[in-house]
């Protein structure tokens, strides 16, 4: 199985390490990772790409921490532009597993923006019934157990990066 990977620098991997690296051998990642992209760059990106490669069934979709950390977007931006990525997927008829925003291990960094959009896209998956990861829970209960989750507060380490590759394979597998 190909499963289209869209995203930012945690998909793409060339900063810290991509869960990519991790997921079952048996299926083949194509990289749409871009170092730096937010919500509205990877929706154009997507858009594209689907008047162009239709030919694809699954797709993993990790972005929006740039919108977060950059100030790109305020909530309501971010839910209007998350959307319409939401909805092209589906029109498109895709299978999906959306990936929420991550734990950032910035010194007194306040988590409520990741939070509060990671239900946000929480809510957009339940909505059009497609499947959600919270890597931000899992990495935080990492970080209460004071598990070393980055390598610059942002991307991912090794350790991190297989985090998320266990939960996907447990879903890919299904798929």
């Amino acid at each position: 199985m190909d499963l289209i990977c869209f995203g930012d620098s945690l998909t793409n991997g060339e900063i810290g390490c991509s869960y990519r690296s991790y997921l079952d051998k048996n299926h083949k990642t194509i990289n749409k990772g871009i170092d730096g992209d937010t919500t509205e760059g990877m929706y154009l990106r997507l858009k594209n790409f689907l008047q162009k490669d239709n030919i694809y069934e699954y797709y993993i979709i990790f972005i929006g921490i740039n919108d977060v950390l950059f100030s790109f977007s305020n909530e309501q931006q971010f839910t209007s532009i998350y959307e319409k990525i939401v909805k092209l997927l589906k029109e498109n008829n895709k299978k999906v597993i959306f990936i929420s925003l991550p734990f950032v291990e910035f010194y007194n960094f306040d988590t409520k923006s990741i939070i509060s959009r990671n239900k946000i896209i929480n809510a957009l998956c339940k909505k059009y019934n497609f499947l959600f990861i919270n890597i931000f829970d899992i990495q935080y209960n990492e970080f209460k157990k004071e598990k070393k989750l980055t390598i610059d507060g942002v991307h991912f380490n090794e350790y991190s990066a297989k985090l998320l590759a266990k939960e996907l394979n447990k879903i890919i597998k299904d798929l």
